[in-house]
């Protein structure tokens, strides 16, 4: 954040600030190639059409510290999310079998078997939606794979 702060505020403290300036600046945040021109007008200031963050990064890219840190943040959370909740099911497992002589246990254990498919869907699709994209992101990261063309794909139809 400092140095992309550093780097847009010099320009501007350097020139008067005009639409000029103003395109200058959102050019540099441009990272895909549309066929040579080298600004296509979007109505947001990202690289598609999409009204995402940039997280498809570069090492040299002044942002890579803070998509590291959010999606850091995010795996951590699911990670968090799914321990917690295997755990949940796992101890309500245990204390609804271990009712001696409930009359209802049967009433019991179909509540839990509908509270732990729910919370099975919970977890795999935070884990459909997010892990791929992170792994993703990572690739893109270190350079294995150009993953900007499937960026709209990730933002429009696996992250909602």
């Amino acid at each position: 954040f400092i140095a992309i702060t550093n780097k847009y505020y010099g320009k501007i403290m350097r020139n008067d600030i005009s639409w000029s300036t103003v395109r200058g600046l959102v050019s540099d945040m441009f990272s895909n190639d549309h066929g040579g021109i080298q600004f296509q007008r979007h109505t947001f200031y990202g690289s598609d059409y999409v009204c995402l963050f940039k997280y498809f990064v570069t090492p040299d890219d002044p942002q890579s510290d803070f998509v590291i840190s959010v999606l850091s943040l995010n795996l951590i959370c699911f990670i968090l999310i799914a321990v917690s909740y295997w755990m949940i099911l796992t101890k309500g497992s245990r204390t609804a079998r271990s009712i001696p002589g409930h009359h209802n246990q049967a009433d019991s254990i179909t509540r839990l078997a509908k509270l732990q498919k729910t919370t099975f869907w919970i977890v795999f699709t935070d884990f459909v939606c997010w892990v791929p994209f992170i792994v993703i992101c990572s690739m893109h990261y270190f350079e294995v794979l150009n993953a900007t063309p499937m960026y709209p794909f990730f933002t429009v139809v696996i992250l909602p």
